[in-house]
């Protein structure tokens, strides 16, 4: 029979693991402890949305920041994503990406390198989409 210690160090075996065939990295669950979201307002509708227009559409992407990096997570990637970092006050480009959709689900950028200040988080797709919000570093 296994000693309580035994099955003690057991059981935060099978919760780690559990963890990480959950999908989630300790990083990523430590990330969002210490974040703020960043409010995005825009056009995102998936194909089937816009054909049921009794219902609101729903945003499958948010945004958080920690000051050092930007966390955007999409629950329904659909298609590639351009990004763009804009600074408020100098109207200069601090960052510019596309990202295809096979990468769109998680996307980490850091910002670490950016002075302090005011910034434009832009989203947008070729077919229309878009979303904009504003964060501080």
């Amino acid at each position: 029979m296994k000693t309580t210690k035994e099955l003690k160090i057991w059981s935060l075996r099978m919760v780690l693991f559990t963890i990480l065939l959950s999908g989630l990295s300790v990083q990523k669950v430590y990330s969002f402890c210490n974040s703020t979201e960043i409010i995005i307002n825009g056009k995102w509708y998936s194909n089937q949305e816009k054909v049921n227009t009794r219902s609101l559409p729903s945003i499958p992407i948010t945004a958080y920041t920690d000051g050092q990096n930007i966390y955007i997570e999409n629950t329904s990637p659909d298609c590639d994503i351009q990004i763009t970092i804009t600074g408020n006050q100098t109207g200069e480009v601090m960052y510019e990406q596309l990202m295809p959709q096979a990468q769109t689900s998680y996307i980490i950028i850091s910002i670490a390198s950016f002075p302090s200040g005011e910034y434009t988080l832009e989203l947008t797709s070729e077919d229309g989409k878009y979303l904009v919000g504003a964060f501080k570093r």
